[in-house]
């Protein structure tokens, strides 16, 4: 049901590893914009002159990240790589998955 309602998971990995969900959101690009708004109160007093974002086979998914992380946070350096296979195997395809310096890996509200 939640497919057919374009309903999101917007998730994190917490400081044990564990893959924990934040939220949810509808809309593809909705959970990706939800994603990169969390990034801010996080990153404040960081020094993040690069930003990793791994993807499940959504390069043009995580351009579309990487424009507006450049616009919102003036990020110029980017890193992209595929998801690595053991979230892969949870996450699936399409999955986007961003990397910064933060404060803590609490969840990120």
């Amino acid at each position: 049901f939640g497919t057919m309602l374009g309903i999101k998971p917007v998730m994190y990995v917490d400081a044990e590893g564990h893959l924990v969900p934040m939220g949810k959101v509808r809309g593809r690009k909705q959970s990706m914009l939800d994603l990169i708004n969390r990034m801010g109160p996080k990153m404040e007093g960081m020094d993040n002159e690069i930003v990793f974002i791994s993807h499940g086979d959504a390069l043009d998914e995580a351009k579309f990240c990487a424009e507006e992380i450049k616009k919102k946070y003036k990020i110029k350096n980017f890193l992209f790589n595929y998801i690595a296979p053991t979230i892969g195997a949870h996450s699936g395809p399409g999955t986007i998955a961003i990397f910064f310096l933060g404060k803590d890996r609490t969840e990120g509200k």
